[in-house]
């Protein structure tokens, strides 16, 4: 019998067992780990707008507000994957430069909406006054990139404007140095882009917690929440740009967790 899923209600954020994932298709590692927890990975392919690693990240293409409401860069088209999803076209970036690359890149709380105002898309900031989210404005363009969620009162960041602008809001902000992140042909990546919820207590990260030389302030945080981490792959941390819950098991059961 096929598992009734409905999509999130607050992105990011599963209440039970996620199903399908938005996921980086050269991911090879963490695709392979989450289909054998039976997660469906929707991959994502390179847009052509965008240049070099990041033309297949998941958090450049993609923004899941929540419920069934999924904004993407224009020209993405509603595949098979997406029949429960209303597809918004956020429009496309002018350069696959930044900061013109990262309309899509900003991160929904139940309360907040984390993004650079200046650069994330008009479609997005007007949705967020309409459902009167508070705007919790920063200096980083790559916010997605560089937040790591935890519940809708906690994160993890990498990017001091993040941690500054967050930490007057939100109950329990946690910043480690950034640096030691892989990312394929740039200098380093970021803690969010290699990290996403896969059930309510259950953080997947993409390589092991201990390559971080803030690895112990990462295991702080996460037992101050009461999580769990789920490492998918044994090397070092890698940004593949984020793994981004978009579905989960109807109901709040998390008796199948994977803790």
């Amino acid at each position: 019998m096929k598992l009734l899923t409905r999509p999130l209600e607050h992105s990011g954020l599963p209440d039970s067992r996620v199903t399908r994932v938005l996921i980086n298709y050269k991911a090879f590692k963490a695709i392979k780990s989450l289909e054998e927890m039976k997660i469906e990975t929707v991959k994502v392919r390179d847009y052509p707008l965008l240049s070099g690693s990041v033309a297949s990240h998941a958090d450049m293409s993609f923004f899941h507000y929540g419920n069934d409401e999924l904004f993407c860069l224009n020209g993405i088209a509603a595949g098979e994957w997406a029949e429960n999803f209303n597809l918004i076209h956020a429009g496309e970036p002018a350069n696959d430069s930044y900061p013109d690359n990262v309309v899509l890149n900003c991160v929904r709380l139940p309360r907040y909406l984390i993004c650079n105002s200046k650069t994330v898309s008009e479609k997005i900031l007007e949705k967020a006054y309409r459902d009167s989210l508070g705007i919790i404005d920063t200096k980083q363009g790559y916010t997605k990139c560089s937040v790591c969620v935890l519940n809708s009162e906690s994160i993890i960041t990498d990017d001091v404007s993040i941690y500054n602008s967050a930490s007057k809001v939100l109950s329990d902000v946690t910043f480690v140095t950034k640096g030691s992140i892989i990312l394929e042909n740039m200098n380093y990546g970021f803690i969010g882009g290699c990290t996403g919820l896969i059930d309510k207590q259950t953080v997947a990260f993409n390589g092991r917690i201990d390559s971080h030389p803030d690895h112990n302030k990462i295991y702080d945080a996460l037992a101050r929440n009461g999580l769990t981490a789920l490492e998918l792959t044994d090397g070092k941390l890698e940004d593949i740009g984020s793994i981004i819950p978009i579905n989960e098991k109807n109901g709040q059961d998390t008796s199948d967790s994977v803790n």
